[in-house]
């Protein structure tokens, strides 16, 4: 009796192994072919803009009492003159005294629109640290291959890409099929 359930064991492992092996090799991958994307060249003009920006101490503290308005108007200042095309063929709002919104009309008003989003401020610099930064915060410069400065990543490095891509398109004479907004908040 005992031989004969382990044989009928065995014989159900063998089916699954068979049975596992044989989809195994009978189905091909379904996963799609990615080719290698090459990295845009980034003009020097660009960096510079960015690098600019990184000087602006958009500090936001979660008090909106404790703002440095003449950084923010600075910085609001800095994109107006850094992006002329922008401000003169995109429709610009300010909301809530320096939360920027910018709409990009589209050819078709029928499309929904999309937003494309960033924030102008950085969080603050912890207290008793500033003396074991290397480079100042606020430095905004290449060094070692690095770009250094607050908002490097988080988050005016998009910030500066949707305006430098927008000022080229609107170079180019483009006109998105759907419209498009910026929104630029100032308290993450």
């Amino acid at each position: 009796m005992i031989k004969r359930i382990l044989f009928v064991v065995l014989a159900l492992v063998v089916i699954l192994i068979g049975t596992v092996l044989f989809n195994t090799f009978r189905f091909s991958s379904r996963q799609a072919v990615v080719t290698s994307l090459v990295a845009p060249q980034t003009s020097d003009e660009a960096l510079t803009h960015f690098t600019d920006a990184l000087h602006f101490k958009t500090i936001s503290y979660g008090d909106s009492s404790r703002l440095d308005s003449s950084q923010f108007l600075g910085f609001h200042r800095f994109l107006e003159k850094t992006y002329p095309l922008v401000h003169q063929k995109l429709k610009k709002e300010v909301l809530l005294k320096y939360a920027l919104l910018y709409r990009w009309e589209g050819k078709n008003p029928e499309l929904n629109p999309i937003v494309l989003m960033a924030h102008q401020d950085v969080v603050p610099i912890e207290e008793g640290t500033e003396k074991i930064w290397t480079v100042d915060p606020f430095a905004g410069i290449v060094k070692d291959q690095f770009i250094w400065g607050r908002g490097t990543v988080d988050d005016k490095i998009n910030l500066i890409s949707i305006m430098e891509a927008a000022e080229k398109l609107l170079k180019e004479n483009f006109q998105p099929e759907r419209t498009i907004y910026f929104s630029f908040g100032h308290d993450e």
